[in-house]
């Protein structure tokens, strides 16, 4: 299959998820990343904003918060499809952006609040399926792969469902692999972590 198939495929097999199945397997994969010391020791915590049944994030913003953390959310630019992330101090503090194709929500542009990825920081990456390699097949717009290009070693956790986990995908140069990957059943580890 390429990758406009996988996609396809993925999102309809999502989408029959129920909203309390969501929330259960959101919840196995975040208990695992809390026993992580690459959690505890994360000053601050990159998310995505959930979009149709994806991982839901809103649980580890809300604990990573109450565990002293920052969280910083993204903010994208279609024009020239890149994106930075912005911190904020509560989730009521993301806003539905109206323009484009994923209704996403997103904190304000404010130059003060700026996120730049560091040693202390662990990023949480959103895949429509993940490959044995750990490389992902998002939604097609490049946004991460352009993004951690420019954080080479920036330590990032792939969170999926199980049936996400796929045994290969076709690649390209540009693609990014994740350096961990967590489903609600496993771990998979990209050497050298």
């Amino acid at each position: 299959m390429d990758k406009k198939q996988i996609r396809h495929q993925m999102k309809k097999q999502r989408a029959k998820l129920s909203q309390k199945t969501v929330l259960e397997y959101s919840s196995a994969i975040w208990d695992k990343i809390y026993q992580k010391s690459l959690y505890k020791n994360a000053h601050t915590v990159f998310l995505y904003s959930s979009i149709g049944n994806e991982v839901d994030t809103a649980i580890l913003a809300s604990q990573a918060l109450k565990d002293g953390k920052e969280i910083a959310y993204p903010v994208t630019n279609t024009k020239n499809m890149t994106m930075e992330f912005y911190k904020i101090d509560s989730l009521s503090q993301l806003y539905q952006v109206k323009s484009g194709s994923f209704k996403l929500y997103e904190p304000k542009t404010d130059p003060a609040k700026k996120a730049i990825p560091d040693a202390n920081s662990l990023m949480i990456v959103p895949g429509l399926a993940f490959d044995n390699k750990l490389y992902r097949t998002g939604y097609g717009g490049g946004f991460y792969d352009k993004y951690l290009a420019k954080y080479q070693g920036l330590t990032t956790i792939g969170v999926c469902y199980d049936f996400q986990k796929v045994d290969s995908l076709p690649t390209d140069k540009y693609d990014q692999a994740v350096s961990i990957l967590i489903t609600p059943s496993n771990i998979y580890i990209k050497e050298p972590y």
